[in-house]
């Protein structure tokens, strides 16, 4: 359910005028353009500092911000929600009927998704539980990255697809 109502969420603001402008690189957490990690929108989540050991970490977020910016320029714009979880979800059993806290960001559909399916890596604040398969109330925490794309398509109840415009 969580990722078919992504994958609607961003069908049905595709056709907005004007949107893509209007939401921009979206909130904090979702800006790379000018670095892995951007000027943070709370202290308690400044990375910019890396602790010893963890240089790492740093050329990973690099990479990743720089392949980021490659599929910016070949894939589509599209809007979407920077946020979204279980805690800005609503459900009425598996189906789900709202989402909340509308932080919206354009970009590539990878963008989107990558952001969402980052929420799930750890269990955590996702109102998700870590102790079983991923469900719109569990956690992703104990999948490996291939079991979360399967599981992702497999929500979907469709193959997996690229976004309109992608030549990656």
């Amino acid at each position: 359910a969580i990722a078919a109502g992504l994958a609607e969420h961003i069908d049905l603001l595709r056709p907005v005028p004007g949107l893509t402008s209007r939401a921009g690189l979206g909130p904090a957490w979702c800006r790379y353009q000018d670095g892995p990690w951007p000027v943070p929108h709370d202290t308690i989540f400044d990375f910019r500092a890396t602790p010893h050991g963890f240089g790492w970490l740093d050329r990973f977020a690099r990479e990743t911000a720089n392949r980021l910016i490659e599929l910016a320029g070949a894939c589509e714009t599209v809007v979407g929600h920077a946020d979204w979880y279980c805690g800005n979800l609503r459900f009425d059993g598996d189906r789900l009927v709202a989402a909340f806290d509308w932080d919206l960001v354009a970009g590539p559909e990878a963008l989107i998704v990558g952001l969402t399916a980052a929420a799930y890596a750890g269990g955590g604040a996702t109102g998700a539980d870590s102790r079983a398969r991923p469900t719109p109330r569990r956690s992703w925490s104990t999948t490996t990255p291939s079991e979360r794309a399967g599981s992702t398509a497999r929500s979907s109840r469709s193959p997996p697809r690229r976004s309109p415009g992608c030549s990656t």
